[in-house]
């Protein structure tokens, strides 16, 4: 039973897609491994097809989950697991800022949800589970089934919705 959030990793992907990848850091990069990272875009001025962390919001796009630190050096080539949308199927730690009420709900299956980084973790914020603020990119398959239903920093299964997977684009 998890008594700490876990860090986030991909459960299941489809043999015969791409799954890993390296991109250049952006500078002063600070991501660490099993947080989404995403490749800047012309608007990111400076860091266009730069790997940079994900700040999470609105519209935020997704290219993978970092599978190393960042160097902090930049341009150093970093690997990454692509995430691809609707297929790539990810464990995540349910995270609420009331470690109480962080559990698992099999109500959430079927929803959307937002995340956010906590610890250097990207996790699944329960207490958006549902919402419509336009934050929530996650869409919740299940349960993982190492941990009980109602477990403190249980892990959900997800995917990232299209518009927000860089690789969909």
């Amino acid at each position: 039973m998890p008594s700490a959030i876990q860090r986030m990793e991909v459960f299941q992907s489809v043999p015969g897609l791409q799954d890993m990848d390296s991109f250049p850091e952006s500078a002063s990069c600070t991501f660490k491994a099993g947080e989404f990272v995403r490749v800047g875009v012309a608007a990111d001025t400076g860091k266009d097809g730069q790997l940079m962390a994900c700040a999470g919001g609105t519209n935020e796009l997704i290219m993978g989950i970092a599978a190393a630190d960042a160097s902090g050096t930049t341009n150093a080539l970093c690997p990454v697991q692509l995430i691809y949308p609707g297929i790539t199927k990810l464990r995540i730690s349910a995270y609420h800022v009331t470690p109480g009420s962080a559990v698992t709900a099999q109500t959430a299956v079927g929803k959307v949800a937002s995340w956010s980084t906590q610890s250097n973790k990207s996790v699944l914020n329960v207490a958006d589970i549902g919402g419509s603020s336009g934050d929530e990119i996650l869409a919740i398959q299940g349960i993982d089934s190492a941990w009980a239903v109602g477990t403190s920093y249980g892990r959900y299964i997800v995917t990232v919705n299209s518009a927000n997977c860089q690789i969909s684009r």
